[in-house]
């Protein structure tokens, strides 16, 4: 009887051993699931920023005031009648526009020009400030005789200058035209207005550098005179 009573004790131990055994092959792919989880690398998310900035300027629309960029960038000009006309480059960094505008709504303002570059933020444009005339003819708005008239270039405008440059034609008091040339050249990152002497020569020199690709003429508009 007690030969029987040990067999039986070890068959049940056998069993009970056997029991503990599958349970922990079960477990085993648990466990190494939950570590593979763990140890999985995580793709690094790439921002904006390591974008290079020279890609984010190439403009796409006007959308009231603002000018918007394919790329997201949206620069706000405050301006009405907004048009884009141009871009120069000189660095990686936000290109200088030129665009056009009025800084008022239903008021006698002409369009005027403006230039500057989002890289010094906004641009104050009230009470007629940092705008350059339009190109093209200006006539008086009562008599409608010629009071001005002008050419403008953006790109190289002379050689080894980047900015605008204005060949102007103006009515003087004793109702001659006097010439002069105004030249708003790009400076460093800023930007220098000033007069330079030279009409004939410099235009030839500006027509040269147009014919070369390297500037771009603005196209000029007939308008009147500011009441």
């Amino acid at each position: 009887m007690k030969k029987l009573f040990y067999i039986l004790f070890i068959f049940l131990f056998s069993c009970s051993q056997k029991s503990d055994s599958q349970r922990n092959e079960i477990a085993e792919p648990s466990n190494s699931a939950e570590i593979n989880a763990v140890v999985t690398p995580v793709k690094p998310i790439q921002t904006r920023a390591e974008e290079p900035l020279y890609d984010t300027w190439t403009f796409d629309k006007v959308d009231g005031t603002k000018l918007v960029f394919k790329e997201g960038p949206i620069f706000d000009t405050e301006l009405v009648n907004l048009e884009y006309i141009g871009q120069i480059d000189i660095d990686q960094e936000a290109p200088f526009f030129i665009y056009s505008g009025r800084n008022c709504d239903e008021c006698d303002a002409n369009t005027a020009i403006y230039f500057h570059s989002p890289r010094h933020g906004q641009l104050n444009v009230g009470n007629g400030e940092n705008r350059y005339g339009y190109p093209g003819r200006e006539r008086d708005y009562q008599s409608d005789s010629l009071l001005y008239q002008a050419r403008a270039f953006y790109g190289e405008a002379l050689k080894g200058v980047k900015g605008i440059v204005w060949y102007q034609k103006t009515l003087m008091e004793d109702n001659s035209f006097q010439n002069s040339v105004f030249i708003a050249r790009i400076d460093g990152e800023s930007i220098k207005g000033e007069e330079v002497k030279g009409y004939d020569r410099h235009l030839q020199e500006t027509l040269s550098l147009n014919m070369s690709g390297k500037n771009r003429e603005i196209k000029g508009r007939d308008y009147t005179s500011e009441p």
